[in-house]
């Protein structure tokens, strides 16, 4: 929201930073002027991901052969687990507030036709 791509009404402000003082009145709008090409790690490995990559950045292909993760050792963990309940009880209220920001506010400047500054595969 800081980068400037939508337009950080006071109602776009609450979902932001609900449980703050200020409701979100205090976030800056740093106005970045790149554009952004948003997507999920688990897409990396998706041939749609790299063609949209590929047309996005004005290329005819952009190889992907090589496999694709987070990093790291431990694998994969399940959130579910009843020994992560108190993590989720933290981070689902965050979660949900992203989710309404993200479907309403950013999601929608995607999908306009006239603001190719922002792009999710």
């Amino acid at each position: 929201a800081r980068m400037g791509k939508t337009g950080l009404t006071s109602e776009e402000r609450k979902w932001l930073r609900p449980n703050d003082w200020d409701a979100g009145e205090r976030i800056h709008n740093i106005k970045v002027k790149n554009p952004i090409f948003l997507y999920e790690q688990t897409q990396l490995k998706e041939t749609y991901l790299w063609e949209g990559l590929a047309d996005y950045i004005g290329v005819p292909e952009i190889k992907n052969k090589k496999r694709h993760s987070s990093g790291g050792s431990s694998g994969h963990f399940d959130i579910c687990d009843e020994k992560y309940d108190k993590l989720r009880a933290r981070i689902m209220p965050i979660a949900h507030e992203m989710a309404i920001w993200l479907q309403n506010y950013f999601i929608p400047v995607a999908l306009d036709n006239e603001r190719p500054d922002v792009f999710i595969p």
